[in-house]
């Protein structure tokens, strides 16, 4: 269950930036040459592994402590993971 606060500072947000901890990260085990060859291998890593846990961070001024030529920013960082840590059974499967 996501907490209220955590919630409530998304609202509050500026901006939220996130991120996905995936099961793996490429398919194979390559060398990536140029932006387009790397890219599409991050693409399918993507598309073939599962995300595991997701980042959150929720960032906004704080007008305290701002001035007209900085900003002083508040961050709220948060991890939530995608599948529960505590179960009943844990199961590992190969085929």
């Amino acid at each position: 269950q996501v907490n209220k606060q955590v919630l409530e500072e998304v609202r509050r947000a500026e901006f939220v930036a996130f991120d996905l901890e995936l099961t793996g990260l490429h398919v194979k085990n390559e060398r990536f040459i140029g932006v387009e060859r790397c890219y599409s291998a991050h693409r399918e890593g993507a598309q073939t592994f599962l995300p595991v846990q997701v980042g959150l961070c929720a960032a906004r001024r704080d007008p305290a402590k701002s001035t007209e030529t900085s900003a002083h920013w508040i961050l709220s960082p948060v991890s939530l993971y995608v599948f529960p840590q505590k179960a009943a059974e844990h199961h590992f499967s190969v085929s």
